[in-house]
């Protein structure tokens, strides 16, 4: 019997499992900032200020949350 296999598929998974992990370290570094963010918002000594920069902080953080669960949607799909 003649099969073909489809090794575009194989090879596939592998480099988007890469770069799945590669996006998770790049989120989480940009959790780590806007962590530094919010902290560093603190210490301006204006509290309006320091209001807005951690609301902003708290958004984007809230954001990158988000982006993590379409990556773990992927990598479970991708299985």
């Amino acid at each position: 019997m003649n099969r073909q296999i489809d090794s575009t598929a194989s090879v596939q998974l592998p480099a988007l499992s890469t770069k799945l992990v590669n996006l998770e370290d790049i989120l989480g570094e940009a959790r780590s900032f806007t962590q530094a963010v919010f902290l560093a918002a603190a210490g301006l000594g204006s509290s309006s200020n320091t209001c807005a920069l951690q609301v902003l902080a708290e958004q984007i953080n809230a954001r990158l949350e988000q982006a993590r669960c379409v990556v773990d949607e992927i990598r479970e799909n991708a299985q």
